[in-house]
């Protein structure tokens, strides 16, 4: 039988939360965006950067989440994150100002670009090879659901509170995080003390990673200036690779694209990924701001556009294969009756 034991299931559920904690603060603020205008006086263009900020941040320290892992364990940088993830998301919800707030997210992204990579790198190894498969579906279950679960929260809470429930919202479920980390996983190995973590390689690909999201986000400047933003990230980036493949300990091994089932799948994720929530923090701004429609008929639009990819993910994790009936059939277009 290839089902989790009771405390592997327990350490699944421990990292699972870190991983939904940071896909559910990736979409959450997407169906405010209009509350949060309006509290703070402003743009769509300046209150975008909350989103912004948080992403931005969480691409920053993704790549950094293996060699820190290496050198302190991954089980302790797990558990600073969920702390700090904790911490930001209070100094979010009690921001005075703009400012403050999107200085926070920019922190709440610092620590979810490390939990949701170092959540499944700890349920990878922590149980045995014919197992490792439901594990991953479990732990990589957020990564589907999280979305649409932000974009009914976002809908929800301003409506029945205050927008500062967003970002509240995750404070106990962090800290509960962080209790399940000290009482269900395992402790790190006695070992990685003498790793080095690759900083040259972090100084020119954290940078260049962060100018060429910056460069296609952006919307403020001119034109010129995000392109030669964006240009500059990717010389960054090319320099990076090309020491990658040469140098003994890289921040990632960048080699591994050679191989090619491990390259194709890799843009295969990457695409999917990027209309997944690409179109998750994008359709929000679309059917509130230029539709005028509200927050709930925006989440009821995201919701059926995934609903199968939902109902595949919860089938895989509990060992079943969906039948296309089951994938379809939920994403079915109702006709427009908001208007």
């Amino acid at each position: 039988m290839n089902k989790l034991t009771r405390p592997e299931l327990r350490a699944a559920i421990v990292l699972a939360s870190g991983g939904l904690m940071a896909v559910l603060d990736a979409t959450i603020v997407a169906v405010a965006l209009p509350q949060l205008m309006a509290a703070f006086g402003t743009s769509l263009t300046a209150v975008q950067w909350i989103i912004t900020a948080y992403t931005l941040a969480m691409v920053a320290t993704m790549p950094l989440a293996a060699g820190l892992a290496a050198r302190w364990g991954a089980r302790r940088v797990y558990l600073v994150a969920l702390a700090c993830f904790a911490v930001a998301s209070g100094v979010a919800g009690a921001a005075g100002g703009l400012g403050w707030l999107i200085a926070a997210r920019a922190a709440q992204g610092l620590s979810g670009g490390l939990m949701a990579p170092l959540g499944m790198a700890i349920g990878f190894g922590a149980v045995a090879p014919e197992r490792r498969g439901r594990m991953m579906a479990v732990t990589g279950l957020p990564m589907l659901i999280g979305p649409i679960l932000g974009l009914v929260l976002g809908a929800a809470l301003p409506s029945a509170g205050s927008w500062r429930a967003l970002f509240f919202i995750t404070v106990p479920l962090a800290l509960l995080g962080a209790a399940g980390t000290l009482a269900w996983l395992p402790a790190d190995p006695d070992r990685g003390r003498g790793v080095r973590l690759d900083l040259a390689g972090a100084m020119l690909l954290v940078p260049g990673i962060v100018a060429v999201a910056y460069g296609i986000s952006a919307q403020e400047g001119p034109a010129w200036a995000r392109i030669a933003t964006a240009a500059i990230g990717a010389a960054l980036v090319a320099v990076f690779s090309a020491r990658a493949l040469t140098h003994p300990e890289p921040l990632l091994r960048i080699g591994l694209l050679r191989n090619p089932t491990f390259g194709k799948g890799a843009a295969i994720l990457a695409l999917y990924a990027g209309q997944y929530f690409g179109s998750a923090l994008l359709m929000p701004a679309y059917v509130q701001v230029l539709r005028g429609d509200s927050a709930s008929v925006t989440a009821a639009h995201r919701r059926r556009g995934v609903r199968g990819n939902e109902d595949h993910a919860i089938a895989h994790a509990r060992g079943r294969r969906s039948r296309p009936r089951a994938v379809a059939a939920p994403t079915r277009q109702d006709p427009d009756r908001s208007r």
